[in-house]
């Protein structure tokens, strides 16, 4: 799995169950599951090839730090996107 701190692959099992990994919502679909209190399993699907998927880890940076940088990442993809927040897991729930 790549971890956003520095795009790190961090194998799953070295990973504490309790933390928090964070997938960017960037569809108002999205926003609104999560709204509903309901996570698709598609928010945490890369392509078919992709070897891994990457991720926010919740617990390892500042909330604010976190929102900027997934904003930035929003505003690379097209002027027509948004970030509208996250889709969280716990490890052990992966």
């Amino acid at each position: 799995m790549n971890t956003r701190s520095g795009s790190t692959q961090v194998p799953l099992a070295e990973l504490d169950a309790n933390e928090d990994l964070g997938r960017a919502a960037f569809t108002r679909q999205s926003r609104n599951r999560g709204r509903r209190g309901i996570i698709n399993y598609r928010d945490f699907l890369e392509s078919e090839e992709a070897e891994s998927i990457s991720v926010d880890r919740m617990d390892h940076a500042p909330f604010d730090e976190l929102a900027a940088w997934s904003r930035e990442r929003a505003r690379s993809r097209g002027t027509d996107r948004r970030f509208y927040g996250w889709a969280v897991l716990k490890v052990r729930d992966a």
